[in-house]
């Protein structure tokens, strides 16, 4: 059993797992002492793409959510317990303590005098509608972005084979269609210019 570790400190194994019911539960035990966050997911399928396979992000818990309002934690003790950037806790707790803090005041409940988790998840329902549809936004740009990427890495592939038989019996584009996919090109290419530095630098290190 091989075990992987990505860079936000996320665990993963190289293939799926076969326990029966008690395997199950003493795994998750185990899981539970050794870790300030676990959190389990039903799926009908096995996942195909492992830690490495993609860039992805975790949605934060409650529980998650409450640690950030432990004072007595620093910024880089809280990324570690929470297998998570420095960075991501940073802008996390830009994004929701003054939300906390504000719906605490508007109670008129001090949020170190209550259960903060607790606090937590009645914002949470209150706003379910709201945090929805961000979630639901923030597929659709990423899907967005996926398809944008896609048609960017077309287009480079596409544009010099269109230009070396435009001028050919055989072509079957004009030159107003090619300049508006050049045109196409240069405004995807400010999005995803890293992705040509980051296959120059593959590029350096493979020679």
């Amino acid at each position: 059993m091989k075990i992987l570790r990505g860079d936000n400190q996320n665990i993963d194994f190289e293939r799926p797992l076969e326990l029966n019911n008690d395997q199950i539960i003493k795994f998750i035990d185990y899981f539970k002492n050794n870790f300030y966050f676990i959190e389990t997911e039903e799926f009908k399928f096995p996942r195909t793409e492992r830690i490495g396979d993609k860039f992805f992000t975790k949605e934060w818990a409650s529980e998650e959510d409450s640690l950030l309002f432990d004072i007595s934690m620093n910024t880089e003790d809280m990324a570690k317990s929470l297998g998570r950037s420095w960075m991501s806790v940073d802008i996390r707790r830009g994004h929701i303590m003054p939300k906390i803090l504000n719906y605490a005041d508007k109670k008129g409940v001090d949020i170190y005098k209550v259960d903060i988790k607790e606090l937590i998840e009645e914002y949470r329902k209150e706003h379910q509608e709201e945090l929805f549809k961000k979630k639901e936004e923030r597929k659709a740009e990423n899907r967005t972005k996926k398809e944008e990427e896609k048609e960017y890495l077309q287009l480079k592939q596409d544009i010099p084979k269109f230009e070396a038989l435009i001028n050919s019996l055989i072509s079957q584009i004009t030159p107003e269609k090619l300049d508006e996919k050049k045109k196409r090109l240069e405004e995807l290419r400010e999005k995803f210019e890293d992705l040509d530095e980051d296959k120059g630098e593959e590029g350096d290190r493979k020679s």
